[in-house]
């Protein structure tokens, strides 16, 4: 029912405080151990340096670093030192947090710059020790004595974001970028990262354009400064992808994605924790493309990968197994994918306990399952385990709960429990209302939902009352030929399509016709889309010489937009030979259906386009007799049916 996209709000126990002061870079003593000084140059570097990774929803997150073994190799080689900050970096390399921060407690200087230091030393371990809030909040002490400083802002930015607190996070990171800018020529390492650093952060914060723009910039900047087969350039290109997928770009993500795991395996080899999580974002791209044999092949060798480096019970194997699951279900094999949600509970409860996020969602993959397979009684369970841990973590009204309300909904619609379905759906619309307003995105989706739902259980009243009141909720904040309005409107003319109130549905149709081309010029796709939405309605009514012209103008937008070999285009040329058709004109129908035949079988030949298209041809010859054809016709149609698992 709701695309799902990921919570960005949590809680964080600091604020920012930026205070002017002179620029002054960190600079390490040179009484130090050369050992000490390449470690923590490392450490702060591969702070600065993170993979965004994806799930099977879309959902992004941030791959916190973790001590690479050239880090811990260079510990093990450092000697006793006067200098004090040594010890510290060496505790932190091999994980020894606790000795680390004792060490910072016996360090004692009034020196601004020093204190400066001192604080940023102190964020670096926590950051590490992976106590993030904490982190932050001595980044941002030392920000106070020393907000001019690009390395820092953007390893505090780092921290931030962590934290959750992402606006902030974010104006950090532009800071350090702006600085870096004012100071640093464009090949320089300190403006490339806090270029890159910008680009990631406006990229979570949703600001597409502008994130594409600053990532290329970075892409540019980093392979200057660090040369072309760099760790920070993978990072860089995997981020990117990341962004062009998440955009549905997805034939321009792949490449990037590629050359950023061929960079980290030319560079730390194919034993990596950062090599394992490019591999997992290679799959879920193959994943969501249908590809779903070589998705399988690389989340098992990303799953094999994370176990042998993290161990089985980790987090991150978490996101391979729910992939590969993800897979099952997509092929049908039940009891497999099962067996793997089974698994990805267990490991998240043994790391998080009863009452986590993490095993709300497992809890509710597993329910989805059981629903799919009717195993109703083990889904109420599973949800009515969700819902109670979703509502100690969160209280009843709550966004993390729309999951498990939508899960309920469907359980309860598949077993005709209508009263208990409405509650969940008007649950899920409440709660979004509350916590956003009534024009927020998923509150919109949120009210079609429910008007859905009353249309599909012959609601017609309450069908078309829910639907005026959501595009009524948009009318007021919104303008009126922004995308979200007109697809709201797009379903109202639906509904009234469907219940052949022809006159309503028209003047809707029109409506959304007319905004297309205003905000987006008569020769867009979705122009032609919106003429053959407008061309149907009028063959329905039978005004054939109107839904005609619309058709060819939608034919020539596509063929200029698209190509003759597009799916759309298959579509538009089948419409017009049902058209032709419908009036009986069958020399003008025929070649038509033959041609949409041909482009379908060239790109989307197993499909439910290609079931549409050869069920409007077996129509037709059905009607003019010509029985041998149509029998080969619709054992075609059985066969892709099949293996769709389309069931009759």
């Amino acid at each position: 029912m709701v695309r799902r996209k990921p919570n960005m709000k949590y809680k964080c126990t600091f604020k920012l405080s930026i205070i002017l002061s002179i620029a002054l870079i960190l600079s390490i003593s040179c009484s130090r151990d050369n050992y000490a000084e390449l470690l923590e140059k490392e450490l702060i570097f591969q702070s600065q340096n993170l993979l965004m990774e994806i799930d099977q929803g879309n959902s992004i997150h941030y791959v916190a670093p973790s001590l690479s073994s050239y880090a811990k190799d260079l510990a093990e080689k450092i000697s006793v030192s006067t200098d004090q900050y040594s010890p510290v970096i060496k505790a932190v390399a091999l994980e020894q947090f606790d000795q680390a921060r004792e060490l910072l407690q016996k360090i004692d200087t009034t020196d601004t710059d020093e204190l400066s230091r001192l604080y940023s030393t102190h964020a670096l371990v926590e950051f590490y020790a992976r106590s993030y809030p904490v982190s932050a909040g001595w980044y941002m002490r030392a920000i106070s004595l020393d907000n001019s400083n690009p390395s820092l802002l953007n390893r505090a930015s780092v921290s931030i974001f962590f934290a959750g607190e992402h606006e902030t996070a974010l104006m950090v990171a532009h800071r350090g970028a702006a600085i870096a800018d004012s100071i640093y020529d464009l090949n320089h390492p300190q403006f490339a990262l806090g270029i890159e650093r910008s680009a990631e952060l406006t990229h979570l914060s949703g600001q597409f354009e502008n994130a594409e723009r600053l990532y290329q910039q970075a892409l540019k900047s980093c392979k200057e400064a660090f040369g072309e087969e760099h760790t920070t350039v993978a990072y860089c290109l995997n981020n990117l992808a990341v962004m062009n997928f998440t955009e549905k770009k997805h034939k321009k993500a792949e490449p990037l994605f590629k050359q950023s795991l061929d960079i980290l395996k030319k560079n730390y080899g194919v034993e990596h924790v950062d090599v394992a999580t490019s591999l997992n974002n290679v799959a879920n791209l193959y994943h969501v493309s249908g590809k779903y044999e070589n998705a399988e092949k690389l989340y098992t060798a990303a799953l094999n990968l994370r176990v042998k480096l993290l161990g089985e019970k980790h987090t991150a194997c978490v996101k391979s197994i729910d992939g590969i699951s993800q897979i099952f279900l997509e092929k049908k094999q039940y009891s497999k994918a099962e067996q793997l949600l089974n698994k990805s509970l267990r490991i998240n409860k043994h790391l998080f306990g009863e009452e986590n996020f993490n095993v709300i969602q497992s809890l509710n993959k597993l329910a989805r399952l059981k629903i799919i397979r009717k195993n109703y009684v083990e889904a109420k369970a599973l949800l009515n385990e969700a819902l109670v841990n979703s509502e100690k973590l969160f209280g009843e009204s709550h966004p993390s709960l729309e999951i498990t309300h939508q899960n309920f909904a469907e359980l309860f619609i598949q077993t005709k429990q209508w009263d208990t379905a409405e509650d969940h759906l008007k649950k899920m619309l409440d709660i979004f209302t509350t916590s956003y307003g009534e024009d927020y995105s998923k509150t919109i989706t949120s009210g079609l939902n429910l008007a859905g739902f009353y249309f599909s259980i012959e609601e017609y009243d309450k069908a078309e009352a829910q639907y005026i009141k959501t595009i009524k909720a948009l009318d007021i904040n919104h303008d009126p030929d922004v995308d979200e309005v007109i697809n709201t409107i797009g379903y109202l003319a639906e509904f009234y399509y469907s219940r052949n109130q022809y006159d309503k549905a028209e003047s809707l149709f029109k409506r959304i016709l007319n905004s297309r081309i205003k905000t987006l010029g008569k020769n867009h796709p979705l122009v032609a889309l919106s003429q053959n939405n407008l061309a149907g309605l009028y063959a329905a009514s039978h005004q054939y010489q109107n839904a005609e012209i619309l058709l060819k103008r939608s034919l020539d937008i596509l063929e200029m937009t698209a190509g003759k070999e597009h799916p759309n285009y298959a579509s538009t040329i089948n419409n017009l030979g049902r058209l032709y058709a419908d009036q009986k004109k069958y020399t003008k129908a025929e070649p038509l259906y033959k041609e949409a035949i041909a482009i379908n079988s060239k790109t989307m030949a197993e499909s439910h386009n290609m079931i549409g298209v050869l069920i409007n041809y077996s129509d037709f010859l059905r009607e003019t007799g010509k029985l041998v054809e149509l029998e080969m016709i619709e054992k075609r149609i059985s066969s892709i049916k099949a293996k769709l698992g389309i069931i009759e």
